[in-house]
């Protein structure tokens, strides 16, 4: 199963297809996953940017910082 997923990066969410979803056990790749969306064959065809346009960036609180 593909699935397309931002992640926190280090300049904000940031767009990737994985070839699946990281078990639960994976705890620290998993903890950056802010949303990730199953993709079909079809939408395997398309770019980060048609994708990223598909399913937007979740809203984002900012981080306090002190």
């Amino acid at each position: 199963m593909t699935v397309f997923v931002w992640v926190r990066g280090l300049r904000g969410p940031s767009p990737q297809v994985w070839a699946e979803m990281p078990p639960k056990e994976f705890r620290g790749r998993a903890e950056r996953v802010l949303s990730h969306h199953r993709i079909t064959a079809e939408e395997e065809t398309l770019t980060l940017d048609q994708l990223a346009a598909r399913y937007p960036a979740p809203a984002q609180e900012e981080e306090e910082h002190g």
